[in-house]
């Protein structure tokens, strides 16, 4: 496949005709893997022109465009999931397929009887196998190739592909390569893609709306983005504010530091929030710099007017940034604040400050801290998993001091990657991100070789690649 990196940059800058090389790349793939969910021939190839446009109209969400068709594969299944609710609303998707009857002249029954057994044939597998099995005959996928659109390891794919062959009748194997590849989606379907991305009008929010108005304004680069943020459409001046660093940041930082900074005060609270996270995460800006300019400028906006940029600020800040925040600015937002979710978001964000910024705890504070971390490391083990999952967000958000925080809290933490609970697990990967610096490598790497569900396996899999990367200078 194709450089991922380079399409997404691609089709972020140049619309629908640019994103055809997705479609290109990745159609035989999203039509296996609903062929093999679905049952169907005709009901995959209606499900994959949903993906598609769907992905178009949501490429600017992906964060790691590296991780292009692991994406794609989520969308798909979830578009999956829907249509089999729709279709067969009581029965688990467990269940076999069947595909659905096509009337047609007598010389296509034989033809429609080969792709039945076809289809009876890999219904029989496993959802995995199947799955497997599929994008790996459709068009010739590698081992490589489907182990990374399915985020499992090369061998994972081997043994599902093997024990799938050993449950297909030997002379089903042949059988099903050819059906899959006389059924998979043609040449024209890229077309058909782009003509219905070409006639849908795209909603108000997507930061996409800003690429019609930059072909519209007829510049290119940094002077277009900067001219479409005068534009009278909040999603416009968002969409200019959340894709700018598509020029040439290093260029450009100057223009991009300008942008950022007037959008900080824009009319609009989302434009404003995408601001304010963009200012703390863009690449065309040094950290020192942030420090310097930014970060005073996006600690306003714990004051804002809208309770929606409060409450993302605060979280923005805490994630990474909490040792540069004022702390009697911080307290003075916190005891300004009257809506109790924003509240929350700020005690949070005090707690971050007071454990990045303080030396040492006090012995008042810290004997609170243990009675505190006492009543949280019972609350790990209760046997409702909300209760364990806030446990872990409560027990990382203690204010102790640095040495208390990495032999016994993120220790604490890391053990709930292992909890029965997939969303307990995942939360603790989550929230262990911040603390990669701290976390017990081996402790990550048992939990990952465990873990079966694909979303926690990534979360896992970003927890271990910071951890060793931050952990390398000290072994």
């Amino acid at each position: 496949m194709a450089d991922d990196l380079e399409l997404v940059a691609n089709a972020l800058a140049g619309g629908p005709e640019a994103f055809a090389p997705i479609v290109e790349g990745y159609q035989d793939a999203v039509f296996g893997i609903a062929v093999a969910r679905l049952g169907d021939f005709h009901l995959a190839q209606d499900v994959a022109q949903q993906v598609f446009v769907e992905a178009f109209q949501s490429l600017w969400r992906l964060r790691d465009p590296g991780r292009l068709g692991p994406w794609l594969r989520k969308l798909t299944l979830c578009r999956c999931a829907d249509c089999l609710r729709a279709r067969r609303p009581t029965a688990p998707l467990e269940d076999p397929m069947r595909a659905s009857p096509e009337p047609g002249p007598h010389e296509r029954l034989e033809r429609q009887e080969v792709r039945r057994m076809v289809l009876d044939a890999i219904a029989r597998l496993g959802k995995a196998q199947r799955e497997t099995v599929a994008l790996f005959y459709v068009n010739g996928y590698s081992l490589a190739e489907v182990a990374a659109m399915q985020e499992v390891p090369v061998g994972t794919v081997k043994r599902r592909l093997h024990d799938g062959r050993q449950k297909l009748k030997e002379e089903l194997v042949g059988m099903v390569e050819d059906v899959l590849k006389s059924e998979a989606p043609k040449e024209d379907f890229a077309r058909r893609v782009f003509e219905l991305l070409s006639a849908a009008r795209p909603r108000q929010d997507w930061d996409l709306a800003v690429l019609p108005e930059l072909r519209r304004i007829g510049h290119e680069g940094i002077e277009g983005y900067l001219r479409a943020f005068q534009s009278p459409h909040p999603a416009v001046r968002r969409g200019a504010v959340n894709l700018v660093e598509l020029c040439e940041a290093a260029r450009n930082e100057e223009a991009i530091a300008g942008l950022l900074k007037a959008a900080l005060g824009d009319p609009s609270r989302t434009v404003r929030t995408t601001a304010a996270k963009k200012c703390l995460s863009a690449s065309a800006i040094s950290d020192d710099r942030k420090r310097r300019e930014f970060i005073p400028l996006v600690v306003g906006l714990l004051f804002d007017r809208a309770k929606m940029v409060r409450w993302q600020v605060a979280r923005y800040l805490a994630q990474g940034w909490a040792a540069d925040v004022p702390w009697e600015q911080a307290v003075r937002a916190l005891l300004d604040e009257q809506n109790p979710v924003v509240r929350a978001a700020k005690e949070s964000l005090l707690r971050a400050i007071l454990a990045a910024q303080a030396p040492q705890v006090p012995a008042a504070r810290e004997e609170a801290s243990s009675e505190r971390i006492a009543a949280l490391r019972k609350a790990l083990a209760d046997p409702d998993q909300s209760v364990r999952k806030q446990a872990v967000c409560d027990l990382l958000g203690e204010p102790v001091g640095p040495g208390r925080k990495a032999k016994e809290v993120v220790p604490l933490v890391a053990g709930m990657l292992a909890d029965r609970a997939r969303k307990v697990r995942w939360r603790a990967a989550y929230e262990l991100y911040k603390w990669a610096d701290l976390v017990p490598l081996a402790v990550v790497e048992k939990a990952l070789r465990a873990e079966n569900h694909p979303r926690v396996r990534g979360e896992l899999q970003k927890l271990l690649k910071k951890a060793r990367a931050e952990q390398k200078p000290r072994q």
